[in-house]
């Protein structure tokens, strides 16, 4: 008797889960690849956002020095604070410390110190930012300052600010997102964190250390730095 063509119950079922057991790898693998995928993107977009945020702090460097807004002999400009903690004069910096993941031991755990500084600005709009009479650089009556804070949705933000001449904020623009630290250094800081007496008087130094977490494995970590002379030391 000639068997017809066809598929029996069993070989059905058997069919049925031979499918569903490629199905269920096919799965697995896609979306194993697609964890993948996603870790190398926000690895590459870490190291990406490393490039642009150093050459944002090499940049404000680059545009600031020693200022002596009173003319009293002492340098008002730049001034660091530590974790937010502006006072005094400076106390229409202040903000709110960043939140911070990193443990004692961690190659990013301590305290951050910011930086506000003014710049060289033409203010007489003769297309140079010197005094025709004096040679000196004129600077802002604007404060800037680079900041390291805890945005809305819980991540950390290298900002970079400006406030006007009452200390109003005008400007506020974000440079760099999963940082967990900011470090400004000079030869003569506020503190011996903040201080390097390897770096010259008309240096100084910014090192940033990036953190993002990711979900049941250690975090994603970059860090870069930016060494920059200021535009000049003022006599």
């Amino acid at each position: 008797m000639r068997r017809q063509a066809g598929l029996t119950g069993v070989e059905m079922m058997i069919a049925a889960g031979l499918t569903a057991l490629l199905l269920l790898l096919l799965t697995g693998l896609m979306a194993a690849t697609s964890t993948r995928e996603e870790a190398l993107r926000a690895r590459v977009e870490l190291q990406l956002m490393g490039g642009v945020c150093e050459r944002e702090l090499t940049s404000a460097i680059k545009s600031t020095g020693p200022v002596d807004i009173d003319g009293d002999g002492w340098m008002d400009y730049p001034y660091f604070f530590r974790d937010g903690a502006a006072t005094g004069v400076y106390a229409f910096l202040a903000h709110l410390p960043a939140q911070h993941a990193a443990l004692a031991g961690d190659p990013d755990f301590g305290p951050t110190w910011e930086m506000a500084f003014r710049i060289a600005e033409d203010a007489a709009g003769v297309g140079y930012p010197t005094n025709s009479v004096t040679g000196l650089l004129e600077w802002s009556a604007d404060t800037y300052a680079v900041v390291l804070v805890t945005a809305t949705n819980g991540v950390n933000e290298v900002r970079l600010r400006r406030h006007d001449a009452t200390g109003t904020l005008i400007e506020d623009r974000s440079i760099a997102r999963h940082v967990e630290r900011l470090l400004f250094q000079t030869w003569n800081g506020p503190d011996a964190l903040s201080a390097d007496p390897g770096l010259g008087i008309n240096q100084a130094r910014a090192t940033v250390w990036f953190r993002r977490a990711e979900t049941g494995k250690d975090p994603l970590r970059n860090q870069v730095e930016s060494e920059t002379n200021f535009r000049t030391v003022q006599p």
